[in-house]
């Protein structure tokens, strides 16, 4: 898998070839069925050799793809198809002073807008908690109403169970074929506060996690849908207080009038909300520095998931030892004005 908010390389090596000059390298980018290429390329390379090597970074052209991403909704509990994946093919032809050697290299490989570490390393790709895309603090996460988890390609039954009633919630068998969007898969779970058990277990062919069912008394708990580390959605519930701000922006000139002599317009505005996640356990940490650097995020509100961007720039991180109770408060706004103006 290609996490494209990270570069990724392809290495052209044409060490072995006498008089090799040039390359010639096709990258197609599509979304559906893998084995149904483009006819044509959606970029062509051509460069020359340094020591019969080259190298291309083929991240930012996969970028291209991932503009306009919305969040991921249902209001029933069932498998939803992950249509944010791509598929990467690229052909690389050796040029020598007195022929071409065609198809020298030919790969592919799926993408999702995710990002890799600085301290991983090049072309590395992170590896995933079992069968999950979703990022747990510890083996279990809190939840009040709705909760999306992404997972992995695969051929093998779901069981989603709320206990202590024993109440099975979802009982499907995932499949996965040659299309892009089946390659990962959200098990998407709605209208949790109405049930009257303690947690969930989540049992991907004896793979499980453990949702616990949060009630708050007080507060109006929100949902916040992010793109984690691996591109994929995920939500965190903020449990505790929430506080709402408007923005206002406006250009005013003079005119000689006796009525009104300063002249508001261009005016606008956007709201800012500010978020109290409730306690949480230390590994919480890992979910909070994966929002704070998350391009896409979502907060529901009156059933809808409406794009926010967020405003906190920095945090500190907390630990047990140091803070005992660890709780986060965060800054987001509306990633659009109030006054339609588009």
């Amino acid at each position: 898998m290609i996490y494209s908010r990270s570069p990724y390389y392809v290495d052209i090596n044409a060490t072995s070839i006498s008089n090799a000059q040039r390359y010639e390298m096709r990258l197609y980018i599509w979304k559906g069925n893998i084995a149904v290429i483009p006819t044509t390329p959606i970029y062509v390379f051509n460069n020359n050799l340094h020591d019969k090597q080259g190298v291309v970074n083929i991240s930012n052209y996969i970028n291209d793809f991932f503009t306009n991403q919305t969040s991921v909704f249902s209001n029933t509990n069932e498998i939803i198809y992950n249509n944010d994946v791509v598929y990467c093919r690229w052909e690389v032809d050796i040029i020598t002073s007195t022929s071409t050697i065609t198809n020298f290299i030919t790969n592919g490989k799926y993408a999702l807008n995710g990002y890799t570490l600085f301290i991983e390393g090049r072309n590395f790709t992170p590896s995933i908690d079992g069968d999950f895309y979703t990022t747990f603090a510890g083996n279990n996460f809190r939840v009040h109403d709705k909760f999306l988890i992404g997972v992995n390609a695969m051929n093998d039954d779901v069981v989603v169970t709320a206990y202590p009633s024993a109440t099975i919630l979802l009982s499907e068998t995932i499949v996965s074929t040659n299309n892009t969007n089946s390659q990962s898969f959200y098990i998407a779970l709605n209208n949790l506060s109405a049930l009257n058990d303690k947690y969930i277990e989540v049992d991907i062919y004896g793979d499980k996690v453990y949702i616990e069912l949060i009630k708050e008394c007080k507060y109006e708990p929100i949902d916040v849908q992010f793109k984690n580390r691996y591109g994929v959605s995920q939500i965190v519930t903020f449990f505790k207080k929430t506080t709402k701000s408007i923005n206002v922006t406006r250009s005013n000139f003079e005119r000689k009038s006796y009525n009104r002599q300063l002249i508001n317009y261009n005016t606008n505005g956007n709201e800012d909300i500010v978020l109290t996640s409730g306690y949480n356990k230390e590994e919480f940490n890992d979910i909070i520095e994966q929002l704070l650097l998350s391009e896409n995020v979502w907060i529901r509100d009156k059933g809808t998931f409406i794009p926010y961007n967020i405003k906190s720039n920095k945090l500190s991180y907390k630990t047990k030892l140091n803070d005992k109770l660890i709780s986060y408060e965060i800054t987001f706004e509306q990633a659009f004005n109030l006054i339609n103006n588009v």
